[in-house]
């Protein structure tokens, strides 16, 4: 008889696999007149139910997500209907088929939120929209089932809001994960399986560990996990980190393997994508539950199954939350000697020391001080003496401790592990113990202390390791290591010395595609620069064109492509939580359909609750995150664009040498980069009579296309909170503010602030980004201030927080910087009541802020010289009247603005499309 469990609850787990979960009920379908949907909601904490689902017109419950056995509907399942007023409901005179609820969890949404679709599947001929609701933020994979499902994305419906409908087509779910599968619950899976197998046919290893990555891991934190990648890999498993691939690729990884090993969770649930027979270990990260949703999952896939508890967690652990230690148990030697006829190796002592901090930062985290004072000492002291006596653990052997390279590889490891302070100390003991300082441990140092953020002792170690290893040949560190101060001193405000070494990684570097990144950074960190010129700008741009011939990129021919409807693409790294996002939706939501057609060129690998919203507009969308160069134009190409726009400039993660190419008809740039991309190839720069008083601008290469109000359309994505009253009210004195990135913040911008507070008694200066959440950042910056002969005792500096918006109820008067000016930096104070004192330049870049200003009506806030700019500060300070009434009536000014109006720009920016395209 074959062994399936290796566990301490080894009779618990028996129990629950030992019956069948199969159920042969016929589904019901359900037609509701008037049906109403009503988004989860009324959470009950004791219970983690929700209230929602599909009521009929009386508010009586029909189906929500049932997730435990009957009674109830369990933790995130909705159970119970509320009513709402008349006035609070939408009504949609169209019939609808409901799909289900769908939870934010990767795990449980692969397992439970497809348990209608067999009856979409098996109804093909029906066009009904299908409406979804949701339990937490919208996410990225939602779409991608659906598409690999072949329903189209203009077919979905998320609701948000209660809604009533002519009719509702209700199937019932083929699952309760904690009770009953039918038949019907696998059919979406086989149509997944084989709708992948289309897309994908690269290789496919027969043996894989499966990987936890950041969609598995919930709020678990599994230590060690090392431990049995390594073990596995000695017996031919390939590691897979799935949420890297697209997911046909997943399915098709999972679908073609022989043997199979995962930590139990959301990985585990992968099964339902097995072929029979697949040889699944499971390894559980807590030794005291069982899982009875895995039970099914095993039985409904029909795969050769064994779960082994490696579980060392001698603290409190949950399967859902908190810190596990996995490792070799009794149960796990238990395993290895059956299966393969050996000992298991030994644990590494370092895996203590991980768990033990990790575990006291989590439970030390202010939100799980109950649980600390609910702990009794001596039955943790008892826990961990059992647990240290039942598994026979050796500590780390320490051969090889005088190879520098085996020392640094070990210490590479601990970093990208995020144990930090060990790999410091691998590198630290070596140096001391051997008078020694390798370049590559100083780098790997640099590497620790930028992801510290201790951005002072950076700038400190890179300058002496450049000092120490200036003669190196190893010229590709050199170059890193003058890219990695380039970026640090660009956020302490250093941004010519940012420029110089930015500019030396460049020359440094062999690799031309690696050099062209470097030049964009030294571009982008130029912009910031005080008393900037036209002819530096082109030296730079000149340099970077340079290194685009030597790639030879091959342009294409201009091609005679005539279409219907003019082909518009957008190219961006930034169709996720950034502050772009605030300025595109209008590009997708509310272009012309009968006249253009849009598509989406993503670049950026990682998507959020953001890009799945933007994903649901009526737009084609290439997931271009990974391609190269080459691959991303012969995309464009292929879809015969008339006009391509790159949103990003010289910012991160940008494709500007596609534009190389000439992939389109016509190349502009804009809306995400203020200033010029240097190339020849790119024919115009979206701007507007305000950034742009001409055509032409010395700081420019491309010509200036003039928009007659503002060049983009403020839309904030997230919700804006209340606005409160002027703090002077309560504080007696005025407080300035800028909550802009500190790169901006120059000297001769500070050099103004302090002017500002030497005509302003008492008036304090609020200052807050990121950097300055760091003991040494704030250090840094007190003593640059300092020096500048502020009134230290009247500067308040605090770091970034996900309630930024709300701490601008602090502020009285909102500061620009100058010469890179705010953008939605600027909109966001304006929205929460900020006045906001900016400074007209002599390009478009400079005068982001005039234009902001000048399409609400504020156009007087922007000053024309430094010493207007003092004076506008100064005198605003004075009229607590005014601030008040601004504080009242600035957002809905702004709403009811060119700024904000989503019609009239659209409408703007297509016209200078057609001009583009038949001029």
């Amino acid at each position: 008889m074959v062994n399936r469990v290796y566990a301490r609850n080894e009779s618990s787990w028996e129990e629950l696999y030992a019956k069948s979960y199969k159920s042969h009920k016929n589904l019901w379908v359900k037609e509701i007149a008037k049906g109403i949907l009503l988004p989860p909601a009324h959470w009950q904490e004791n219970t983690g139910e929700f209230s929602g689902g599909v009521c009929d017109e009386k508010f009586q419950f029909i189906t929500g997500l049932q997730r435990c056995k009957p009674p109830g509907a369990g933790w995130y399942g909705t159970g119970r209907s509320y009513e709402v007023s008349p006035s609070e409901l939408t009504y949609a005179d169209e019939e609808v088929i409901f799909g289900g609820i769908l939870i934010n969890h990767f795990g449980h949404f692969m397992l439970e939120c497809m348990g209608r679709m067999w009856y979409v599947l098996e109804n093909r001929s029906l066009s009904q929209p299908l409406v979804f609701l949701t339990v937490g933020d919208i996410c990225p994979w939602y779409f991608a089932f659906w598409n690999l499902l072949s329903i189209p994305r203009d077919r979905i419906r998320l609701i948000e809001k209660p809604t009533q409908f002519r009719k509702v087509i209700v199937p019932e779910e083929a699952v309760h994960s904690w009770y009953y599968y039918t038949d019907k619950y696998l059919v979406p899976y086989a149509y997944l399986r084989q709708s992948a197998a289309k897309i994908y046919s690269g290789d496919t290893p027969k043996k894989i560990f499966l990987i936890r990555g950041k969609l598995a891991q919930t709020a678990t934190e599994c230590i060690n996990e090392d431990y049995f990648v390594h073990f596995f890999q000695d017996k031919g498993y390939v590691p897979v980190a799935l949420e890297e691939m697209p997911l046909a690729q997943q399915i098709c990884m999972v679908a073609h393997a022989d043997k199979i090993v995962a930590i139990m969770g959301s990985l585990t649930h992968w099964a339902l994508f097995c072929k029979p027979g697949t040889e699944f270990i499971m390894l559980t990260r807590t030794g005291t539950d069982t899982l009875l949703s895995q039970c099914l999952v095993n039985e409904a896939a029909a795969i050769d199954w064994v779960i082994v508890d490696v579980s060392m967690s001698f603290l409190h652990a949950d399967r859902s939350y908190g810190v596990c230690l996995l490792g070799p148990t009794v149960y796990w030697q238990n395993y290895v000697a059956d299966k393969y006829g050996e000992a298991a190796p030994p644990m590494t002592g370092q895996a203590y020391h991980d768990y033990l901090l990790a575990w006291s930062d989590y439970y030390l985290l202010p939100m799980n001080a109950s649980f600390g004072n609910s702990q009794n000492f001596t039955s943790v002291l008892h826990a961990m003496n059992r647990e240290l006596h039942l598994n026979d653990v050796a500590i780390r052997p320490q051969k090889h401790k005088d190879n520098f390279w085996t020392i640094y590889e070990y210490a590479l490891a601990l970093y990208r592990q995020n144990k930090l302070l060990s790999a410091w100390d691998e590198i630290n003991n070596y140096e001391q113990q051997h008078n020694k300082r390798p370049l590559l441990g100083m780098l790997l140092k640099a590497y620790i202390l930028r992801t510290q953020k201790r951005y002072v002792s950076e700038v400190k170690l890179l300058n002496e390791l450049l000092e120490k290893h200036s003669g190196s040949r190893d010229v590709e560190r050199l170059a890193d290591a003058h890219s990695l101060l380039g970026e640090v001193l660009r956020m302490l405000g250093e941004n010519r010395s940012a420029v110089e070494h930015f500019l030396q990684s460049a020359e440094l570097e062999t690799d031309s595609s690696k050099k062209a990144v470097e030049l964009s950074n030294a571009i982008f960190s130029a912009n910031a620069c005080e008393k900037n010129t036209p002819q530096k700008m082109e030296n730079l741009y000149k340099r970077y064109r340079q290194n685009l011939q030597v790639l030879a990129k091959t342009k294409y021919p201009q091609p005679a492509w005539h279409h219907d409807k003019i082909r518009v693409g957008y190219l961006s790294a930034d169709w996720r939580k950034h502050p772009v996002s605030d300025l595109i939706s209008p590009l997708l939501f509310a272009y012309n359909e009968q006249d253009f057609t849009v598509t989406v060129y993503q670049l950026n690998g990682c998507s959020d609750s953001v890009t799945a919203k933007l994903r649901t507009s009526n737009v084609v969308w290439r997931d271009m995150a990974g391609k190269t160069h080459t691959d991303i134009a012969a995309q464009i190409r292929a879809d015969e664009i008339d006009i391509l726009m790159d949103l990003g400039g010289h910012t991160a993660e940008n494709a500007l040498p596609v534009l190389a190419y000439k992939p389109a008809k016509i190349q502009i740039a804009g809306i995400g980069y203020f200033n010029s991309t240097g190339m020849e190839e790119c024919a115009g720069f979206l701007s507007d009579a305000y950034c742009s008083p001409k055509e032409d601008s010395a700081y420019f290469t491309e010509r200036m296309l003039r928009m007659p109000h503002s060049h983009f359309c403020y839309q904030p994505m997230m919700k804006m909170p209340e606005i409160t009253s002027p703090p002077c009210q309560q504080n007696g004195y005025i407080t300035f503010g800028s909550f802009n990135n500190f790169s901006k913040v120059n000297d001769e911008v500070l050099a103004l602030w302090r002017q500002i507070l030497e005509a302003v008694p008492n008036a304090h200066l609020l200052l807050k980004h990121g950097i300055l959440g760091t003991a040494e950042g704030v250090d840094y910056t007190r003593q640059r201030l300092k020096k500048m002969g502020f009134p230290l005792a009247r500067i308040e500096l605090r770091g970034y927080s996900a309630d930024y918006l709300v701490q601008y109820g602090d502020m009285d008067i909102a500061l620009d910087t100058f010469p890179y000016t705010g953008g939605i930096t600027t909109c966001e104070a304006l929205y929460m009541g900020i006045p906001v004192v900016s400074k007209k330049g002599d390009h478009h870049g400079a005068n982001f802020g005039y234009s902001i200003l000048a399409n609400i009506g504020l156009e007087e806030l922007a000053a024309g010289t430094e010493h207007e700019y003092v004076n506008l500060a100064v005198s605003l300070s004075r009229d607590t009247q005014l601030l008040q009434i601004l504080r009242k009536t600035l957002r809905e000014q702004m709403r009811k603005s060119p700024l904000m109006d989503v019609k009239r720009y659209m409408q703007d920016l297509e016209q200078i499309y057609r001009q583009l395209l038949y001029a």
